[in-house]
């Protein structure tokens, strides 16, 4: 009997020095993270754009520290930001950081925190992407696919233009076309539904203009068809500013076609707003119109195939219906 109280007692004594140990180490752990997320609040990095035309109103709404990888704190950044459309959206930015010996350093993301690079299929996108993300991703396909598909009706895309592809890199030296995207936890993570709407709408739209101009070529008129169908489609996007343009506006719209592939506000909203008036001027097919700016040379011959007019008419009309 003595024995059998001596051994309980030996063994909680046991149980309270392990508790003990496990409750300091959990100290230990959380001031050592805590101290991690300190340093991330007094030394903020530069706020990124998670969507296009998003401007920070609060750099620093909340910062936690939420895991750790090795000696590798990772520290959650959130920020608020005004977007286009709606104000108070909030976006997180995942950061590293590691001790130095002085304090604290900011590290790239260890490669175990990202997962392995995934090929994830939609009926008309393709994403490729790190595990992490395969959520985000799911839910991006589902709204991409009726968006490329209902563009692809309208516009009669060809077999080989589907599916589109978009990628997420975790590198953000990394060389980047039209849809290649950095990993949100590095630009932005949506943390409430109405961002999370926004983000993944705004990689719709990038994704129509890129198959626009695909399907014509790259400048302000392949854009505007792109635009066109944003519109209709009430995606989040950037769209040049119609209403601004006066009669005495230049570029004139047979000048805008000579403007390279760099996005300009002044001569997309021209484009815009000629085809626009074009399209409503005539029984043109809309896809034909498209397609016939990769088999033309000049703006005329645009015109003239996507059988839109006549051009000292059509320029002379539209001026007049500007304000």
């Amino acid at each position: 009997m003595k024995k059998s109280i001596l051994v309980t007692l030996i063994l909680a004594g046991i149980f309270v020095v392990i508790a003990g140990i496990a409750a300091a180490r959990m100290i230990a752990v959380a001031n050592y993270m805590n101290s991690a997320a300190q340093y991330a609040s007094s030394h903020l990095a530069d706020s990124p754009q998670p969507i296009v035309g998003a401007k920070v109103i609060n750099p620093k709404l909340k910062v936690s520290s939420d895991a750790y990888y090795g000696d590798a704190v990772e520290v959650q950044i959130t920020r608020r930001y005004q977007s286009l459309y709606n104000l108070d959206q909030d976006f997180a930015v995942t950061y590293f950081y590691q001790p130095n010996g002085v304090g604290w350093k900011r590290i790239a993301p260890p490669e175990n925190y990202w997962g392995a690079i995934q090929n994830t299929q939609g009926d008309a996108v393709t994403v490729i992407h790190p595990q992490r993300d395969a959520k985000l991703v799911s839910n991006l396909i589902k709204v991409i696919d009726p968006v490329i598909f209902n563009a692809c009706a309208k516009w009669n895309c060809a077999a080989d233009l589907k599916p589109v592809t978009i990628t997420f890199v975790t590198d953000p030296t990394s060389r980047r076309d039209p849809l290649t995207f950095l990993a949100p936890q590095l630009t932005g993570m949506p943390m409430s539904k109405q961002a999370n709407d926004d983000y993944l709408s705004n990689i719709a739209a990038e994704s129509l203009i890129t198959l626009a101009q695909k399907i014509g070529f790259d400048s302000p008129y392949a854009r505007a068809f792109a635009y066109r169908e944003i519109q209709k489609q009430n995606l989040y996007a950037d769209i040049p500013d119609i209403k601004a343009l006066t009669n005495t506006t230049l570029p004139r719209p047979s000048e805008v076609w000579a403007i390279n592939a760099d996005r300009s506000t002044f001569a997309d909203s021209v484009a815009l707003s000629f085809l626009n008036f074009a399209l409503s001027k005539t029984f043109a097919s809309e896809a034909d119109a498209l397609k016939a700016l990769s088999a033309s040379s000049s703006f005329n011959e645009w015109i003239v195939k996507a059988k839109l007019g006549d051009l000292a008419d059509l320029e002379s009309s539209w001026l007049q219906s500007l304000k």
